[in-house]
């Protein structure tokens, strides 16, 4: 329910179905992370406000100036990250 809260504050249009949530392995980082609709609608929210750019020459993404302010005000996480660990540990739980 938190989760909810916070997306839809930020103006992600969640997904209505059930599943949006799934295990994913990135190709650059090797970790999970969200993947099917509610990615979607996740990066369609950041892209809108300004959090995130296409990084030059590859497909990856670039967290801005705005994006590294509202990750922290509204979700507590600082960027980049202090660690990044370049291989998945586990399965979907981590």
């Amino acid at each position: 329910a938190k989760g909810r809260r916070q997306l839809t504050a930020i103006g992600v249009a969640l997904p209505d179905r059930l599943g949006a949530v799934r295990c994913c392995i990135d190709w650059t980082e090797q970790r999970h992370h969200i993947a099917g609709p509610l990615r979607t609608a996740v990066l369609d929210a950041f892209d809108a406000a300004g959090w995130v750019t296409p990084a030059a020459g590859h497909r990856a993404l670039k967290v801005t100036d705005r994006g590294v302010s509202g990750l922290q005000e509204h979700f507590g996480i600082t960027w980049p990250p202090a660690t990044s660990p370049r291989t998945a540990k586990g399965g979907c739980h981590g």
